[in-house]
Parts: C-alpha cells; sequence; structure tokens
C-alpha cells in the first residue's frame, strides 16, 4: 500500500491497526531488502537519525526520541536502525 502512494495514517486507518503497527512493518521490510530506507524517509532526516545512532547507539529509542528532541517517530528511529542493520 505505501508503495502505491498510501501515506501510513491512511493505511493504519484502513487496516484497522496502528500507526505504529505500520512503522514497525515498514521497518522489517526495509531490514529484509523489500523496502529502501529513502523511499520511506529524506536523507536528510535519515543522516540525521543515524548520526544520532552512531553517537548514541539505538539500543535505548526512547532516549535517542528524547535526544532528538521527539522530531522523528519511534518507526522512523527504527526504520533508520533497521537500514544500519542496528535493530
Amino acid at each position: 500500500m505505501f508503495r502505491q502512494g498510501i501515506n501510513i495514517e491512511q493505511i493504519a486507518t484502513e487496516r484497522s491497526i496502528t500507526v505504529s503497527t505500520v512503522e514497525s512493518h515498514m521497518s522489517k521490510a526495509i531490514a529484509s531488502g523489500r523496502l529502501q530506507l529513502s523511499d520511506y524517509i529524506s536523507s536528510s532526516d535519515s543522516a540525521v537519525i543515524e548520526s544520532a545512532i552512531n553517537e548514541f547507539g539505538a539500543d535505548c529509542l526512547e532516549a535517542l526520541f528524547d535526544t532528538l528532541k521527539e522530531q522523528y517517530s519511534f518507526g522512523q528511529l527504527r526504520a533508520v536502525a533497521a537500514a544500519m542493520n542496528l535493530s
């Protein structure tokens, strides 16, 4: 559905699941190579998240979320970590 241009919120509504569940599925698709990170997150946003992960690690996403001042969702953090093979 995402590849068809449907945004995450619409997918969640249509499937009667939460946005975080859709984001989790996106991370799994990225980790398995079925989806490119750049299809989900802009390169500038992924660079910011990747830099923070390199500096602070991905073990505690809540701390990373706070460090990035809640600019990115947990799903986005997981997706970048997945692309970096850290999740």
